[in-house]
C-alpha cells in the first residue's frame, strides 16, 4: 500500500471514530440530562465521558499517529506493557484535571450568574 492510501485510511478511521463518539457524548447527554437531577453531577458525568471518548494519544508503533488513549492504555495494559499504559492514563490524567477546572469553573459561572445553561 502506497503511503497516500495509508494516510487516507487513518484520517477515515478517525473521522468514522470520532462520529460515534459525538454520537454517544450526544445520547450521553440527553440520558444524563433526565435521569440526574443535579446540575454538578450531571456536568462531571458528561465531562468525564467527554474526557474518556475525546483524549488522544500517540501510537509507539505508528510514528505521529495517533490514537484513543482509553483504546491504547487498555490493549497495552492487556499485553503487560506497563510504560506504554501508563503513558496513555496519563495523558487522559492530564485531560481529566483540565476538565476539572473548566468543571469548577462552571460550577461558580452557575453559583454567581445563575442559571443552568443548556
Amino acid at each position: 500500500m502506497t503511503l497516500s492510501v495509508l494516510f487516507n485510511t487513518y484520517v477515515l478511521a478517525w473521522l468514522i471514530y470520532l462520529g460515534c463518539a459525538c454520537g454517544l457524548q450526544w445520547v450521553f447527554a440527553r440520558l444524563s440530562g433526565r435521569l440526574v437531577k443535579h446540575y454538578g453531577f450531571r456536568q462531571l458525568l458528561r465531562a468525564i465521558v467527554a474526557v474518556i471518548l475525546f483524549t488522544p494519544v500517540y501510537s509507539r508503533l505508528a510514528d505521529n499517529w495517533l490514537v484513543p488513549a482509553w483504546l491504547y492504555g487498555g490493549y497495552e495494559t492487556i499485553l503487560g506493557q506497563g510504560l506504554d499504559s501508563a503513558r496513555a492514563f496519563t495523558g487522559m490524567a492530564f485531560a481529566g484535571c483540565l476538565m476539572l477546572i473548566m468543571w469548577g469553573l462552571d460550577l461558580l459561572r452557575v453559583r454567581r450568574f445563575g442559571g443552568e445553561g443548556s
